[in-house]
């Protein structure tokens, strides 16, 4: 979770097991306090990808 309560997931997937991996990071939603001791989560309805690579294993 950052500052500006967004939450932030990192996901990765390889279609084998031998790359190349494709990996993403993206804003899954929101966190808010509504009341004292009471947390609110809300989740995006559908994530934005903030940042996508792919990678290659060189092993």
């Amino acid at each position: 979770m950052t500052d500006s309560v967004r939450i932030v997931v990192g996901s990765a997937g390889d279609a084998g097991d031998d790359g190349p991996f494709d990996s993403a990071v993206s804003d899954a939603g929101r966190v808010t306090v509504r009341a004292p001791g009471r947390v609110r989560l809300t989740p995006a309805a559908s994530p934005t990808v903030l940042r996508r690579t792919l990678s290659f294993c060189t092993t």
